[in-house]
């Protein structure tokens, strides 16, 4: 899955809408890709605006965190000069004409956006990170739809080999290698946070 965002990115898909549960997978799959390719990380949300993700941790973000209101915060990109992936959690809300007065506007702000991004050949990707998929027919044709799978055997086995050393429970549980691999195929089909 990786490899399949590394490649979009580099394509210079403009807008990418990514299906998923599970935010922090997906910032840490953002965050290798990005720190590969050499650009910027932001994540933005409602509550807190922009910030640059760096490894696990983030700061204050070059574009305005302050740009909270999703209209403002497509202008901050518009303005960014350098190469970054802005990562944008739950902006579906926004772009849902029946439950967003302001959805056209947003739409078409990122639509021009979108354009711009493919005409000056800027190494900037937009990615719409959501639980769900709702997409509005206007936009169809604007974006690449990816549905980030939930997580595979070896990613599952790397996920409980680091809980269970971030909690030390390695002198205190015996778990046999047998009873491991059951335990990950047990998990099979819940995401790393489940």
């Amino acid at each position: 899955m990786i490899e399949q965002l590394r490649l979009q990115l580099k394509a210079k898909m403009g807008l990418i809408y990514l299906s998923s549960f599970e935010e922090e997978r997906i910032e840490d799959s953002f965050f290798k890709i990005c720190k590969q390719l050499n650009y910027g990380l932001y994540v933005w949300d409602l509550n807190k605006g922009f910030k640059e993700l760096l490894q696990d941790q983030y700061k204050s973000a070059e574009p305005n965190e302050e740009e909270t209101m999703p209209n403002d915060a497509l202008q901050e990109i518009q303005k960014y000069q350098g190469d970054a992936v802005f990562l944008l959690k739950d902006f579906q809300r926004f772009l849902d004409i029946e439950k967003w007065g302001d959805a056209p506007i947003t739409i078409r702000i990122l639509r021009n956006l979108v354009r711009d991004l493919r005409v000056h050949s800027k190494n900037k990707s937009i990615v719409i990170l959501a639980p769900t998929v709702n997409i509005p027919e206007d936009l169809e044709h604007d974006l690449t739809l990816i549905d980030f799978e939930l997580p595979d055997y070896q990613t599952l086995r790397k996920s409980i080999q680091q809980f269970i050393a971030k909690n030390r429970f390695e002198n205190k549980t015996k778990l046999t290698e047998e009873n491991f691999e059951k335990l990950i195929k047990s998990m099979q089909g819940l995401t790393t946070v489940q």
